[in-house]
């Protein structure tokens, strides 16, 4: 495991254009994408693994997904870009979310067989995504087998200052590493369990780890977490995100001065699965979903924490906690597919764009629900401008060069420098776009020859019918 002793320095153009995406890199350096997977509510790829823990008509049961349905749709991962999906807990388990954990010595039956994961692995590798597992660690199902040890209290709690406790899951992942050729693990909650303990975990298991936090202020009060994880995912500030996205003129300041909103070594989200999803609260407001979806996406993408999405996002889906239809099985049929291009564009400006991964973030306008920003990385920069609100917005450059021009990457735009020697970008109401600078080209090609074809098309019709009119008054 690559230690993180210090923690994060604070700090396709479309096909219109003609410019190239490059592709998505599987290096370690490389930015990440993380994609969550439900595996019992994503996809069921063959019924012959669904024995009778199948319980479609509970809101609480399994439903049939399995690693076939996951398998069946590798493509569509990567053709939006995901670089990590993390499979949620594949062990043996009473609930469908991993959590009662009944064996950690079997697998989840009705996900398929060890054979059937191991395909599904090798497959995800073939397509340039690694794969990290969910590991629960705070709960075992009353019927365990694991019940009776000492590191297990009556309630099911497994207490992990028990040095076995670290020792017996410790032999798990190492197992699992060696039979599946999982990429890393990740931890839920794990701010939330003693340091040492997971810090003798980590060292003893090779592979990437993600930890969740739970409460931002165990770092505040010193325990570093950064020492023990190659990243963290931030919980706890969706209600706020939820709300700079569905209203018109929320400023984002409280979002953007967060402790570890600058850091690299953080991933963020919009909703995941223990949240209502984002499109349930646009609900009272009336506001398109998909418009919205690509606001909020465009926030995710674009600032410095690198983004993670729940299944389902990209479809986009509906869904609340409570009565947990933010966990039903995902209907690749339905939806929009607007919401999965535009996630497919930015992962691949993302990766095309160092800047976008690493680059310092500065803010030129945040108020009355209008964001712009810069990320500079060297000599490359590139602007982004997200306007929630119901007029259009723009902001002045004046501190690029002079004999440069700003090309719009999510939607086509070009701007050139003005009499005053100053760069004039806007977006329409309610939509965002990616500037990014370049030498001057001169005419602008696409723009032209679309115009001259669309001139040609004009003045051939135009003959045609003076011609057709002409042989009739004859």
């Amino acid at each position: 495991m690559v230690k993180r002793l210090i923690y994060g320095a604070f700090i396709s153009f479309m096909i219109f254009t003609g410019l190239q995406v490059a592709p998505l890199s599987a290096e370690e350096d490389s930015s990440h994408f993380y994609y969550y997977i439900l595996v019992d509510r994503f996809e069921n790829g063959t019924t012959e693994n669904d024995t009778d823990k199948i319980d479609r008509d509970s809101t609480a049961g399994f439903y049939g997904g399995d690693y076939q349905g996951i398998q069946k749709n590798i493509d569509h991962l990567k053709t939006i870009g995901v670089t990590e999906v993390i499979l949620s807990p594949i062990v043996e388990s009473e609930d469908y979310l991993g959590q009662q954990v009944k064996s950690f010595e079997q697998l989840q039956e009705t996900y398929g067989s060890e054979e059937e994961l191991k395909q599904l692995v090798d497959q995800l590798h073939e397509a340039g995504i690694d794969v990290l597992v969910h590991v629960p660690l705070q709960q075992v199902s009353t019927t365990s087998d694991l019940v009776g040890r000492d590191w297990i209290q009556a309630d099911g709690e497994i207490d992990f200052n028990n040095e076995s406790a670290v020792e017996y899951i410790s032999d798990r992942l190492n197992d699992w590493i060696e039979q599946f050729q999982f990429d890393g693990y990740y931890i839920e909650n794990a701010d939330q369990l003693p340091t040492e303990s997971l810090e003798s975990l980590t060292n003893q298991v090779e592979g990437f780890w993600l930890g969740g936090i739970s409460d931002e202020a165990a770092l505040e009060n010193g325990i570093d977490i950064f020492d023990i994880f190659d990243q963290v995912v931030r919980f706890g500030n969706y209600e706020e995100t939820f709300s700079r996205f569905t209203g018109y003129d929320a400023d984002f300041t409280s979002l953007l001065n967060q402790p570890l909103f600058q850091s690299n070594d953080v991933a963020h989200y919009i909703d995941f699965k223990h949240t209502d999803r984002f499109t349930r609260a646009l609900e009272p407001t009336g506001n398109h979903p998909v418009t919205r979806w690509k606001l909020a996406l465009t926030y995710l993408f674009t600032v410095p924490n690198d983004p993670i999405v729940f299944q389902g996002t990209e479809i986009p889906m509906d869904g609340s906690i409570d009565d947990l239809s933010t966990h039903k099985m995902i209907n690749f049929l339905a939806g929009d597919d607007q919401v999965s291009r535009h996630v497919e564009k930015l992962s691949s400006m993302r990766e095309e764009y160092e800047s976008l991964r690493s680059g310092e973030m500065k803010i030129l306008h945040d108020e009355d629900g209008f964001l712009a920003f810069e990320r500079i990385l060297d000599d490359e920069k590139v602007y982004v401008l997200i306007n929630t609100t119901e007029t259009s917005q723009h902001i002045n450059l004046t501190d690029i060069e002079s004999g440069k021009e700003l090309q719009g990457l999510l939607i086509n735009d070009l701007v050139r420098e003005g009499d005053d020697g100053e760069y004039r970008i806007a977006t329409d109401r309610e939509s965002a776009n990616i500037f990014v600078v370049k030498d001057n080209s001169g005419i602008y090609w696409p723009i032209t020859l679309v115009f001259v074809g669309v001139m040609g098309v004009f003045i051939f019709f135009a003959i045609t019918m003076y011609r057709k009119q002409r042989h009739k008054n004859i």
